[in-house]
């Protein structure tokens, strides 16, 4: 075999299937399983998806966010308080239109209504409706105190097939040609109470 495979090494071979030998871990290695956790394949901020059977259908998600569950978001913070990015917002409206209405889908009119704030562990949920043919709508929300309190809202709808008009980079740059470090950026946000840790560099 060194002359088909002269990177190769010998192993053992499989036991005979006379040899009864346990393989399998016992009762007792296994690791406890973490509270929360799924086998299900889940986005890591909208969570679970269900999708109800209502007259207007209606499609529903809930995840557990935090400085705990994703210890990235713990490097966003405005006035050193951990807040969860307006990225993120996009980033599930993009992944519930994609859910909903197909992959050739876009996220129109997103709105930003009220910061979250996070702990180490906040239940967040989010919904998507049909508002008409095409479009739907979709909110993002937690629970605070007893009361529902909406953070971002967007409008899914099933993208055109003619693709945009793709941007002149070169006009571009020549209209805005004042360069700017990042470094200068941060310190500038830094100095509005806008600070980011190494996820975010």
């Amino acid at each position: 075999f060194s002359v088909l495979y002269p990177g190769g090494r010998l192993v053992d071979a499989p036991l005979p299937s006379w040899t009864h030998r346990r393989l399998w871990l016992g009762s007792e290695d296994r690791k406890p399983a973490v509270r929360g956790g799924s086998t299900v394949s889940v986005h890591p901020l909208l969570g679970q998806h269900v999708c109800l059977p209502e007259e207007s259908e209606r499609h529903v998600w809930q995840a557990q966010v935090g400085t705990a569950a994703q210890p990235w978001l713990a490097d966003h913070r405005v006035r050193d308080l951990a807040v969860l990015p307006g990225a993120a917002y996009c980033e599930m409206a993009l992944a519930a239109a994609h859910t909903v209405l197909g992959e050739s889908s876009e996220v129109c009119d997103i709105r930003f209504e009220q910061a979250l704030l996070l702990d180490e562990r906040t239940t967040l949920g989010a919904w998507a409706s049909a508002a008409s043919p095409g479009a739907v709508d979709f909110a993002v929300e937690t629970r605070q105190e007893g009361q529902q309190m909406r953070h971002a809202t967007a409008v899914l709808r099933a993208a055109e097939d003619q693709r945009p008009t793709a941007y002149d980079t070169a006009t571009v740059m020549s209209t805005h040609p004042r360069r700017v470090d990042g470094v200068e950026i941060r310190n500038r946000l830094a100095q509005c109470g806008i600070q980011y840790g190494p996820a975010f560099t």
